[in-house]
């Protein structure tokens, strides 16, 4: 199928060498547009107090709570540390329908003090429960120290030297 046969209906005749004549189906159903599916929820790529930028999904668009789409992965002019929510759905084309929206993220521009909240959600800890080996997953982050505490708010662990690699 092709762009001009959308709002269309298609019929085939066929002909053969071997042959008299020729044989022509009965019209389809009128050609629509091809539908997709949603994406994945939008992923932070940097915020500061008064923007966030989402990573660039290929041929999305994004939107902020309930605003016009847009293909900008930057929103700015917001409040500093205020949450909204995003979500992003791929373009419509010439051969497909707009995918219904991703699952909504909330994500909360940094405070006037230049603290981004948001990067915490990109930290991730293992095991849980340890033999005694803890891993720290911090993508780009420096760690400068790392304090454990137990359920009762006792600290169990402070560490100003963690081993990298």
């Amino acid at each position: 199928m092709v762009q001009t046969d959308i709002d269309n209906t298609i019929t085939v005749t066929i002909t053969a060498a071997n042959c008299d004549g020729n044989v022509t189906s009965n019209p389809t159903e009128t050609a629509t547009k091809a539908t997709q599916t949603a994406p994945a929820a939008p992923t932070l790529n940097s915020s500061t107090s008064t923007s966030i930028i989402l990573n660039s999904v290929a041929d999305c668009e994004y939107r902020k709570d309930s605003e016009n789409w847009q293909t900008s992965t930057t929103f700015s002019g917001l409040e500093p540390n205020t949450f909204y929510s995003f979500t992003q759905r791929k373009t419509e084309t010439e051969m497909h329908l707009a995918s219904p929206e991703s699952q909504a993220v909330a994500l909360k521009t940094d405070d006037e003090s230049g603290i981004n909240e948001n990067l915490f959600g990109s930290i991730i800890i293992y095991p849980n429960p340890t033999d005694g080996v803890l891993r720290i997953e911090c993508g780009d982050l420096k760690i400068e120290s790392v304090e454990i505490y137990d359920i009762l708010g006792k600290i169990c662990l402070f560490s100003q030297s963690c081993e990298t690699r």
